[in-house]
């Protein structure tokens, strides 16, 4: 009797270990799942912002002929470059008075122009640190996080809120650098729909 109980023990203590460890994995693989698909949703969000900034730019050159680099003003200027935008899109809140001017459109996503050092587009790079308009995108608004996503291929991307966005003549395109790459790879991860 005594030997079928300590059988029955071991049974039960490796049913409770292998039930465990089932747990584990599932609960990893569900914490997982939702974290790739938050950073999925991250990634599709931006290619929509960038879409809407291209759509604007084309917008201006099509009713007005004006686009970033041949615009009143927008020439060191992020007041008149965030208007340039703000004049070609659905926005329901702006303040271009303050150092970097932004403005948040109907879906919340919120735009910051954060560089103008001279005429858009006049230098041909997509490095945040050499180019001559930036904006900085944040998919969710006010919404927390509130952290601009990181990563290149030394280092793991980390899809968060916010992205970078050069502004050129006549588009707007993912920032990239050696330190930072992660616009360009959210934008090809949607277009290829690869996902990390």
């Amino acid at each position: 009797m005594r030997l079928i109980f300590n059988v029955f023990k071991k049974i039960l203590i490796v049913g409770m270990i292998v039930i465990t460890i089932i747990l584990i994995w599932f609960s990893y693989n569900v914490i997982q799942g939702t974290i790739n698909y938050i950073e999925r949703d991250s990634q599709e969000h931006f290619v929509i912002s960038i879409l809407k900034l291209n759509q604007a730019i084309n917008s201006s050159i099509k009713q007005n002929k004006i686009n970033p680099a041949n615009c009143h003003n927008c020439k060191a200027n992020k007041a008149a470059l965030a208007n340039l935008f703000i004049e070609n899109l659905n926005v329901i809140k702006s303040n271009t008075d303050t150092i970097n001017p932004y403005f948040y459109i109907t879906d919340g996503m919120k735009y910051i122009i954060t560089k103008a050092d001279g005429i858009c587009g006049s230098n041909d790079t997509v490095d945040p640190e050499k180019a001559n308009c930036v904006i900085l995108v944040d998919i969710n608004g006010d919404k927390e996080p509130n952290i601009e996503s990181t990563g290149n291929k030394h280092k793991r991307y980390s899809f968060r809120d916010q992205y970078r966005l050069i502004i050129n003549a006549n588009s707007v395109e993912p920032a990239s650098n050696s330190n930072n790459d992660v616009a360009q790879i959210a934008y090809e991860n949607i277009r290829k729909k690869r996902y990390y």
